[in-house]
């Protein structure tokens, strides 16, 4: 009987984990692939024809501001806080604006009545994190 309970929970678990998609990764993926999240409404003015792609672009631009913060909170955290956080949030704009540009969107879902677009984007890079971690130990006050 435990057996078979023990079963039906995993395989609902798998579901679950199946179900939910991208959502529930971001962050990252590996040391070269990052996951983050955007949104974006269309503009009340706008016509029905140009709402989704509206929306869906400053959806994608939410994203990318999201990503830089992100990627600047993770360097801020791999030394203990030891750079300044605007210092460094620009340090990451300047050295990942290229990269971010070409970001994937793996899952975009669109809401006409609200004029909302949700996305799901992802970026990649060898040794991305590596990269993040060293320019903010390169930048980071010695103690």
């Amino acid at each position: 009987m435990n057996k078979i309970l023990f079963l039906l929970f995993f395989v609902m678990s798998i579901s679950v984990y199946i179900y939910t998609g991208a959502r529930d990764r971001l962050g990252w993926v590996d040391d070269n692939t990052y996951r983050v999240a955007g949104k974006g409404h269309a503009r009340e003015d706008a016509s029905e024809f140009q709402r989704k792609s509206m929306a869906c672009e400053a959806a994608r631009l939410d994203a990318i501001a999201n990503l830089m913060m992100k990627f600047a909170e993770s360097g801020i955290k791999s030394v203990n806080g030891r750079v300044k956080t605007e210092v460094f949030q620009n340090i990451i704009r300047k050295e990942f604006s290229g990269t971010v540009k070409g970001m994937n969107v793996i899952e975009s879902t669109y809401y006409e009545d609200k004029r909302l677009c949700k996305i799901i984007g992802e970026i990649y890079e060898n040794n991305m994190r590596r990269r993040i971690y060293r320019l903010a130990a390169d930048n980071s006050e010695k103690d």
